[in-house]
């Protein structure tokens, strides 16, 4: 039989005052200094912490460690509870005085619905920019092709003006005017990316008929005979 060499009575650990702990989240046994954080109002409230401006004191031991915590309200901030942030401002109790309703002169609310309002303005104008933002990457290659299609264009165009020989007096203004318009039609591309509109198929859908310079562009063009016609650039005309 094997002969017991010591005996203790003692735990090994302080169960009410543990030195590490497993994260309930990512599962790591980290030191207890990693799950101890300060509480929200929210939380302060919850459990019956009434001393607001002590809160800074107020620490606890949380189940997931501050680096997990940490992850999982910035998920929740995606899905942002107005209702919650309405009355942790009002909780804190300095928002309660009237100010005057942004957009209705002469109504006044207080300065915790106005921030309520703000924040609503300012997560509408951000989703906006972030949708703009998608969109603008997710057609990012068309209008790669669609801007070098016409700047390729504009290129030929303008190298015929500077060496063409065949030019007649009256294609010389013409190729000017092309030139320009085609030009016009880089710029309304562009706007249509900057915009993040649904790219159109060709160039040529980028053209605008009630445009000026186009209708000019357009008589110059009718103006040349057909040989000159055959010489000068017209592919989106």
């Amino acid at each position: 039989m094997a002969e017991i060499l010591f005996e203790t009575s003692e735990a090994l650990a302080d169960p009410s005052n543990p030195s590490h702990a497993c994260c309930s989240a990512c599962g790591n046994v980290q030191p207890i200094e990693n799950f101890t954080r300060s509480a929200s109002t929210m939380q302060a409230h919850r459990w019956g912490w009434d001393v607001q401006r002590d809160r800074k004191n107020f620490d606890y031991v949380g189940t997931a460690c501050n680096a997990c915590a940490a992850k999982k309200k910035k998920a929740s901030e995606r899905c942002f509870d107005y209702d919650a942030y309405d009355r942790r401002l009002k909780l804190s109790g300095r928002y309660e005085y009237k100010v005057e309703h942004p957009t209705k002169p002469h109504t006044f609310i207080t300065k915790r619905e106005f921030m309520v309002m703000a924040m609503r303005e300012k997560r509408k104008r951000g989703q906006r920019k972030g949708g703009i933002k998608g969109l603008q990457t997710r057609f990012s290659t068309e209008y790669t092709a669609l801007v070098k299609q016409a700047t390729n264009e504009v290129a030929r165009a303008s190298a015929q003006l500077r060496t063409s020989v065949r030019l007649t007096e009256a294609a010389t203004p013409y190729l000017e005017a092309y030139i320009t318009h085609t030009k016009n039609i880089v710029s309304y591309i562009k706007d249509g990316r900057k915009r993040a509109l649904k790219p159109k198929a060709s160039p040529c859908d980028y053209i605008n008929p009630n445009s000026k310079h186009t209708q000019y562009t357009r008589e110059l063009y009718r103006q040349l005979t057909g040989v000159d016609r055959a010489h000068v650039a017209a592919k989106y005309l």
